[in-house]
């Protein structure tokens, strides 16, 4: 019997985390901040890889976003959103876990 290759397992690891990095700068621009922002920076302050800037008092994504989505979940007012994805849902605070041991 022949044995069937699974798709995409010729391709090296890291033309696929190329791949992945192309992609990832294009989510970015899938973020919105609403009018609610009363720009505390906490999102640019919890993000892990240092992604959001804050100009004129908003945050800013500078392509590098790994989805962790930490920005979403730490908006005290619930500024920030993902395209439609994460409007009017509930956001995430692990009570194990003070908001300034997420902080940089």
């Amino acid at each position: 019997s022949e044995v069937k290759q699974k798709p995409f397992e010729f391709i090296p690891f890291i033309f696929t985390a190329y791949i992945f990095k192309y992609f990832v700068k294009k989510l970015d621009k899938y973020f919105k901040v609403s009018n609610t922002c009363n720009g505390c920076s906490l999102c640019s302050k919890v993000c892990p890889v240092q992604n959001i800037s804050m100009e004129n008092g908003q945050p800013k994504w500078n392509k590098d976003c790994q989805l962790c989505l930490a920005c979403i979940n730490a908006c005290p007012s619930k500024s920030i959103n993902w395209g439609k994805l994460t409007q009017n849902k509930n956001r995430y605070i692990n009570s194990n876990i003070d908001i300034k041991e997420l902080m940089r």
